[in-house]
């Protein structure tokens, strides 16, 4: 006995449903959305993890900054997209988000610190932030080694 269309089709809603599109019934269409997907790392956890009511107890007059920069992060992490754009190129985005949840309190603070030191004017904030952040970690760590090993054995004025 053959299944008929209507079931073929209702399984199919349901299929598209639970890998995360959205049936809109009045224009008979999926369209991709995250209704009914949980997110990856939510928000809490990423502020858990970094240290946030810390950040806001050494930075109060950053709250701002600091919830944008949570804000773009907890956006690249749970991204449905296979790439992001870091450094001016498209990046798989498991390997972005691994990169960016390496990041500790120190690094976070730290791409924070290179963005109010930016004076050139930024187009797209988001992918500026995001590629802040991927590169934060790897920057701090040279600037530290580069600053030690200036003052350990740099030219004395």
């Amino acid at each position: 006995m053959k299944k008929s269309n209507v079931n073929k089709e209702a399984e199919a809603i349901e299929f598209l449903k639970s890998i995360g599109y959205r049936f809109d019934a009045n224009e008979k269409q999926f369209f991709p959305g995250k209704e009914g997907i949980a997110e990856t790392y939510p928000l809490d956890f990423l502020k858990e993890r970094l240290a946030y009511n810390d950040m806001l107890l050494q930075e109060p007059f950053n709250k701002d900054i600091i919830d944008t920069f949570f804000h773009y992060l907890h956006n690249a992490v749970n991204t449905t997209k296979g790439m992001i754009r870091v450094n001016g190129e498209n990046k798989p985005s498991s390997v972005v988000v691994s990169v960016l949840l390496k990041l500790n309190y120190f690094d976070f603070l730290y791409a924070i610190q290179k963005y109010r030191q930016n004076t050139t004017k930024v187009n797209n904030h988001g992918a500026y932030i995001v590629t802040l952040l991927y590169n934060a970690k790897a920057q701090n760590e040279a600037d530290i080694t580069n600053q030690v090993q200036h003052d350990m054995y740099g030219l004395k004025d």
